[in-house]
């Protein structure tokens, strides 16, 4: 199966270049495993700031561990926006989000099936098949 790495930086430089029309991502960066997101929601009237950390990959599933600023008054309509935004395939539940990979990557190409996903050695690696 095909394996395909990639550093924390470029996928900060895929981010910035996917979200640069758009006004919710603000500002992203990356330190090791760590991303440091700031992003403007209109519906939450303060900045999100979230330090990201991959945790583990099971059955097409990426769980992160987050940690943010965002006042406790706001948590819910934020989980409630990304839950909207991602038509479900992002959720946020206690200070883990679970992103369903394989359905939010069919949006855009269904051929490709992520199998495996791991951090090691300062660079993430993506075993996948193509359908």
């Amino acid at each position: 199966m095909p394996l395909l790495f990639i550093s924390p930086d470029e996928i900060v430089d895929l981010i910035e270049k996917k979200t640069s029309s758009t006004a919710v991502f603000k500002s992203i960066s990356a330190n090791a495993n760590t991303f440091r997101i700031v992003l403007k929601i209109d519906k939450v009237p303060l900045d999100i700031k979230l330090n990201i950390q991959f945790d583990t990959f099971m059955q097409g599933m990426a769980y992160l561990n987050y940690s943010s600023t965002i006042p406790a008054m706001f948590v819910n309509m934020f989980k409630n926006y990304i839950s909207e935004k991602t038509h479900g395939n992002i959720q946020i539940v206690k200070n883990q989000i679970n992103i369903n990979i394989n359905e939010l990557i069919s949006s855009y190409n269904d051929d490709i099936d992520i199998k495996s996903l791991k951090f090691d050695n300062g660079v993430y690696q993506i075993e996948f098949s193509m359908c």
